[in-house]
């Protein structure tokens, strides 16, 4: 897990809020990991190279 960012470092790092970090991630687009010890709220982790991925498929290209 080392190395795994948190929602907050994720969400510096893409320029918007954590509520819509945690949305990326419910929806699908962002991986993420539930590192949460019981079933209450999920606390997520996202890997560096998840992170690179998804900017990746979000960059766009001018035509």
């Amino acid at each position: 897990m080392s190395g795994d960012l948190t929602v907050a470092e994720v969400a510096r790092a893409l320029g918007c809020s954590e509520p819509k970090v945690r949305r990326l991630i419910r929806s699908g687009q962002l991986s993420a990991t539930n590192t949460a010890a019981t079933s209450g709220r999920p606390t997520y982790t996202v890997s560096r190279s998840a992170l690179a991925a998804f900017k990746r498929a979000r960059k766009v290209v001018a035509a």
